[in-house]
């Protein structure tokens, strides 16, 4: 497992970040925003995308984990490059960097 740094925190991939979160390793708190490469546009968009997250990462704790996605949302803690035609971050150093 990689370091996960100290203090604020962003990450680069939603489905292990929250994986994360619901497991104990990060705080909620600690997290700036999440950037994904995703690319949801819609709410069915981000239900499919939740369902399948829930089948495959977020099986420790479903629900908490559709209620972190529904508050990142809320927050406009979710950042998809995707979307305006740029790339993600590449997660192979790791999902988490120090704010900035």
């Amino acid at each position: 497992m990689r370091t996960i740094p100290d203090g604020d925190i962003t990450g680069l991939s939603l489905s292990f970040c929250v994986k994360d979160i619901i497991e104990g390793r990060v705080e909620l708190g600690r997290v700036v925003c999440i950037y994904t490469g995703t690319m949801a546009t819609s709410e069915e968009h981000w239900d499919r995308l939740a369902d399948h997250y829930c089948q495959h990462y977020w099986r420790k704790d479903p629900d908490r984990a559709r209620q972190i996605l529904t508050y990142l949302r809320e927050q406009c803690m979710i950042v998809q490059p995707r979307v305006s035609g740029r790339e993600p971050e590449n997660i192979s150093t790791g999902h988490w960097r120090p704010a900035r």
